[in-house]
Order: structure tokens, then C-alpha cells, then sequence
């Protein structure tokens, strides 16, 4: 799966920080949906790991 976000990201990177959401189907993985980090939900995320990431970026 990190394969398949990372071919998805490195695509359509518009933004150092956004959301790819991808589903594993009986038919492979599928792309549902890319974001902007300002306007996508963040469910079960672990914020900690979140927050972490986005300091690395700055």
C-alpha cells in the first residue's frame, strides 16, 4: 500500500502537505481521494505523528 500512496504522491504532489486516501478492494488498491491538509478529516488519526510530520516539513 505505501507503494501505491507513494507512486499516487509522487504524481500529484500539489502541495508539500496534503491527504491521499486509498482502499484496499477486492479489485487492488484504488485511489479515493487526494486533499489539501486544510479541508480533509482526520478520523483515527494519531495527531502526535501528525503534528510531527508537518514540523518536519517547515
Amino acid at each position: 500500500m505505501f507503494r501505491f500512496a507513494q507512486h499516487w504522491a509522487d504524481t500529484w504532489c500539489s502541495n508539500p502537505a496534503f491527504w491521499l486516501e486509498v482502499a484496499d478492494t477486492p479489485n487492488g488498491l484504488k485511489l479515493l481521494e487526494i486533499n489539501a491538509i486544510n479541508s480533509s478529516g482526520f478520523y483515527a488519526c494519531d495527531m502526535g505523528k501528525f503534528v510531527n510530520a508537518i514540523n518536519a516539513l517547515v
